[in-house]
């Protein structure tokens, strides 16, 4: 058995753990729960795990931290092959409502995006795993918008650029960013507009660093963009329907992940609450869409595919489980294998390095 230490991070709203520390089967995609975590954290959102595997840092979608209003992230340091945790420390991260984090490939800066605020923050991790304080960048709004609301920040595989996500201004932004001292820039170096009230929320590099696929959440739509590794810039290559033609009901975009072999990206709907899969033209980068997978459950918050790409979990969020499903690895098709129930709002899943 290949055994996988795994955390699910849950947005309980204080009612109930906010992580929980799993073994994950990485044959047969069992996901089983070890402990829970409620210690530092009120209302997690998303997780990260430093390339040492020694630290797990998680933002929280607090009203408050130390006085300061505004969310918080929390580094935690992991203990022994069950994932135990302790907390190290707590910091503001200067904005509110943080949803999405992201670390440095060196793991010298954790970076997190805050949806009310409409801001990207930047951390350092000091040398014993701890936070420094953050400093923020907030978003200008264009003349005809009510807010920035940043969704998600990424890192290109260089540590170059950070890429990020913007749903309330229809933008991706580029900044630069230098890994081994100051961290994130404080003025982007431009953006790449997406269509009106698209919604941009979630972004992914492929693999092989020249393309990037984003998530709408208001349009229900998977956008390609060509990226120059030189500049950090993006040019929309195209945006396919995440839904079936004959749906008509609400439904928001949520999550995108891009299989390890390159061929396959997929994209999460919560209300049609299924997985959209789509075959990646290798050339073009252009989509072809392979239709959508039931989650089995209620609003698939968050999903992710295995180091392994043999299965995808899916975070039912308002349905409190997790389901399972075997990837086949020449079509890309879904097929369900597990379910984990009585987990409480479940919305994302961080896969510990194998070291």
């Amino acid at each position: 058995m290949s055994d996988r230490l795994t955390y699910v991070i849950c947005c309980t709203e204080g009612q109930g753990p906010g992580i929980h520390a799993c073994h994950y089967d990485e044959e047969s995609g069992n996901l089983s729960i070890t402990s829970a975590v409620e210690e530092g954290v009120a209302n997690p959102f998303y997780g990260v795990i430093d390339p040492t595997g020694r630290c797990l840092y998680v933002v929280d979608h607090c009203k408050q931290c130390g006085g300061v209003d505004g969310g918080a992230v929390s580094a935690y340091r992991i203990h022994g092959s069950d994932g135990d945790l302790s907390l190290i420390n707590t910091q503001p991260v200067g904005g509110e409502c943080p949803c999405y984090i992201a670390m440095s490939n060196n793991g010298r800066f954790v970076l997190t995006a805050c949806y009310v605020s409409g801001s990207v923050t930047c951390l350092p991790v000091k040398e014993d795993g701890s936070l420094g304080a953050a400093e923020g960048v907030v978003h200008d709004v264009p003349a005809g918008r009510e807010a920035a609301h940043a969704h998600s920040i990424i890192l290109s595989p260089d540590n170059r650029f950070a890429l990020a996500a913007d749903l309330g201004i229809d933008r991706v932004l580029t900044y630069q960013f230098d890994s081994e001292g100051s961290g994130l820039a404080r003025e982007d170096l431009g953006h790449v507009q997406a269509a009106e009230g698209s919604g941009p929320r979630h972004v992914v590099f492929h693999p092989n660093g020249r393309r990037v696929y984003c998530q709408t959440e208001y349009d229900n739509t998977m956008i390609a963009f060509d990226y120059d590794a030189a500049s950090g810039s993006l040019q929309v290559i195209g945006a396919w329907p995440t839904l079936p033609e004959d749906f008509s009901d609400v439904s928001y975009g949520s999550d995108v992940h891009i299989h390890p072999n390159g061929r396959f990206v997929y994209g999460s709907n919560r209300g049609h609450d299924s997985i959209a899969l789509f075959e990646i033209d290798e050339a073009s980068g252009r989509l072809d869409s392979r239709g959508q997978t039931l989650t089995g459950g209620k609003f698939p918050r968050g999903f992710a595919i295995d180091p392994a790409g043999r299965h995808l979990l899916v975070a039912n969020q308002n349905s409190d489980e997790i389901v399972v499903f075997a990837i086949d690895a020449a079509s890309g098709a879904l097929t369900r294998t597990a379910d984990v129930a009585n987990i409480h709002k479940p919305c994302c899943f961080v896969f510990a390095p194998s070291l």
